[in-house]
């Protein structure tokens, strides 16, 4: 992601002549961050470079080579080890971290972990799959479901560092030499989920009516604009229609 707007301390300290640490959302492209990454393991030649799709952004090249562990990983953080400038803000109804990423093969599994530098003790790390081959693609970690033998969770730990995993748990030698990009860590914000409320009225009893309608706080109380049918004419009058999660006053009418 391409950015090209300073913040004032980022302006500020671009001036003065030192860099910034970098925090969330990391996009790899802001003047005036200190950004780093720090490759393990058989992934050392972790560099930051320009995208090969796209030469005006910036990226993480990382190569995992033919002797890799499969734990061989990339730490986005500065040489001195601080990670992020401040703490991932996860919350109990908000765990769930995006990365942008590119692949040679798709089906491998992208493990992202989470510690707070200088205890990596405290931790918690996921998995996502990639789903193409060759094209970059944004994959989503939610830290609610840690990987198998993993630590869970824990909201009152305070996660400054990330690190990325690459085809993990397989090693170079059964994979062979690969290379892979990486961009846009970021906190997910993702859409509300929809459900599918299907409301039903017994009209069995009444008469002199056409149609029913189902009216509410969703609908700002229209008159007919949810009208309900009864496709087997068995006096049951329904509609389904969708809802983000919520509280909803709702009452039925007929004809408007």
């Amino acid at each position: 992601m391409r950015k090209i707007l300073l913040s004032a301390l980022g302006l500020l300290c671009f001036m003065l002549g030192f860099a910034q640490q970098m925090d969330l959302p990391v996009s790899f492209d802001v003047a005036g961050v200190d950004y780093g990454v720090i490759g393990f393991e058989g992934a050392e030649a972790s560099t930051i470079e320009a995208d090969p799709t796209d030469a005006t952004n910036t990226v993480v090249k990382v190569i995992k080579s033919a002797t890799a562990q499969p734990w061989a990983g990339t730490t986005v953080t500065n040489a001195d080890g601080d990670g992020l400038a401040t703490p991932i803000p996860f919350t109990a109804s908000s765990a769930k971290m995006s990365l942008r990423v590119w692949s040679p093969d798709a089906g491998i599994p992208v493990r992202l972990k989470v510690e707070v530098h200088g205890v990596p003790s405290q931790s918690v790390e996921t998995d996502a799959f990639t789903t193409v081959a060759g094209q970059w693609e944004t994959l989503v970690f939610n830290f609610e479901n840690e990987g198998s033998g993993t630590a869970a969770l824990n909201l009152a730990y305070t996660y400054d560092k990330a690190s990325v995993f690459f085809n993990y748990g397989t090693n170079g030698a059964t994979a062979g030499e690969k290379t892979y990009y990486f961009d846009d860590l970021e906190l997910a914000i993702l859409p509300p989920a929809i459900y599918n409320v299907t409301f039903q009225v017994d009209m069995q009893n009444v008469t002199g009516f056409t149609t029913p309608e189902v009216n509410g706080t969703f609908n700002s109380w229209c008159g007919n604009c949810n009208s309900m049918t009864d496709a087997n004419s068995d006096g049951i009058w329904e509609v389904t229609l969708p809802f983000e999660e919520g509280n909803y006053e709702y009452k039925y009418s007929y004809d408007a």
